[in-house]
Formats: structure tokens, C-alpha cells, sequence
């Protein structure tokens, strides 16, 4: 989160912004800065994960320069969306930021937009949050199964369901 953050800042944008990004945003110093970064933690964080996931609503925007930093490590790429009703999203972001429902609405439309946009042949698979909520570890079984993982998810360290908010 705090990556994507600076990264938005160097293109004076914000999370709830809707400016597109600077024309050559890619090419920057700060994505080029961002890669050497995330390529690096990456390459600590997971050396000997046989997949792991990142979870920022901001990858929305930066997915493109994901891609690159994936393909340059020789990571095959698995997506999975969680969708969530945006009504839900607009009480959230209205309790937790105040921001205004119809606004929220509308940015919900942007994240989901820039995403769609940025996906192509990859493996792609969606659930909703309900669902996580309701049942996060038959979920993750079902990602596992659908992207053929193994998946063990006592590798958490935590219960995963305690990190999760049906109020938010």
C-alpha cells in the first residue's frame, strides 16, 4: 500500500483520484524506481514460495507495470478479482473517509474500469467479498483448485478471517 502510495504521489495523484496518469507514467523514474523496488522485495519476500498474492485495490492502476515486474522475475501471472457490491463500498468508504456515496459509486466504476482494461490472457478468476467473508478458507480452496495450487492455509500464521471486516 505505501508503495503505491508514493507512487501516486510522485504523479500528484491520490487513491480517490480520478486523473488518468501522466502520459509516459511507465517509463518514469518513479515506476522505474517502483520496479527495481518491488522486484527486489519480491525476490526476498517469496524466494521460496511456490505462489504467493497481493492484495491493493491502487494494483487497479499500476496492473502494466505489475505485468513487466512479473514478467521480467518469470512469474506466471493468476488473477482473481474479488468483486464487491458497490453500494457496500460506498457505506464503507463513507464511514471509514467520508467520502460521498455517488462518489464512491463512481470510483468504484474507475477501479473496476481500470482493471478490466489492464487484463488480457492471463488466468483470471473472480469471487465476491460475501463469499470471502462468509467463508474465506473455501475461497482460497477455490482459487487453489481453479489455478491447480496447492494451497495450505495454515501457512497464514493467523486467521485470516480476523483480518476481514463485514462492517467496512
Amino acid at each position: 500500500v505505501e508503495a503505491h502510495e508514493a507512487l501516486l504521489k510522485g504523479f500528484d495523484r491520490q487513491w480517490y483520484d480520478f486523473s488518468p496518469l501522466p502520459i509516459g507514467w511507465l517509463e518514469s523514474e518513479g515506476s522505474l524506481h517502483f520496479k527495481r523496488t518491488m522486484k527486489e522485495w519480491i525476490q526476498e519476500e517469496f524466494v521460496d514460495a511456490e505462489a504467493f498474492g497481493l492484495k491493493d485495490p491502487r494494483m487497479c492502476f499500476f496492473l502494466p507495470l505489475w505485468k513487466e515486474i512479473f514478467h521480467e522475475l518469470g512469474i506466471d501471472i493468476h488473477y482473481v478479482v474479488v468483486l464487491r457490491n458497490p453500494l457496500e463500498i460506498a457505506h464503507s468508504l463513507m464511514k471509514r473517509d467520508n467520502i460521498p456515496p455517488l462518489y464512491s459509486l463512481v470510483l468504484t466504476r474507475h477501479y473496476l474500469s481500470s482493471i478490466w482494461d489492464s487484463l488480457d490472457e492471463a488466468q483470471i478468476s473472480t469471487i465476491t467479498y460475501a463469499d470471502v467473508l462468509q467463508d474465506w478458507q473455501v475461497c482460497f480452496g477455490r482459487i487453489a483448485d481453479i489455478f491447480q495450487l496447492v494451497f495450505d492455509t495454515s501457512v497464514l500464521g493467523v486467521d485470516a478471517g480476523g483480518m476481514l471486516d463485514a462492517k467496512l
